[in-house]
């Protein structure tokens, strides 16, 4: 997506890369998976490692996992990271998450999305697993 880009200096675990998502002039920018299926699924599970850089209080700074299960860039939000509130108090540290994500379609896209409101407010991700329990 727009302003996201893949950053060596910064990564979790054994990985080399992180990607970066900071924001590009007047468009939030994201990162998003491919649409894969999930039909056999009750339950898809993203886990995830996640860095902020300039976020502060003033702003609700705060960034959000999205899916789109129409594939038609129809985007919801199912879970908001903003900065200052529950465990998310502190930039340049390693957070961990673990989202439930709801299933209602076949397909299924997932997309990080950086809130910040300048440049320097980045976000990374890495270590994105996806997972899920099949029907029984």
């Amino acid at each position: 997506g727009k302003g996201a880009s893949m950053d060596g200096r910064r990564s979790h675990g054994n990985g080399s890369y992180s990607a970066k998502i900071r924001e590009d002039l007047n468009e939030k920018s994201s990162i998003y998976s491919d649409p894969f299926p999930v039909l056999n699924y009750s339950t898809i599970k993203v886990d995830f490692w996640y860095l902020s850089r300039g976020f502060d209080n003033n702003n609700d700074d705060s960034f959000y996992l999205e899916t789109d299960a129409t594939g038609n860039d129809n985007w919801a939000t199912v879970f908001t990271w903003i900065y200052g509130e529950k465990s998310f108090t502190s930039n340049d540290e390693w957070h961990y998450a673990s989202v439930d994500v709801p299933v209602s379609s076949s397909d299924l896209q997932i997309r990080f999305r950086n809130n910040g409101d300048t440049k320097h407010e980045q976000l990374f991700i890495d270590e994105v697993v996806v997972s899920g329990t099949k029907h029984k």
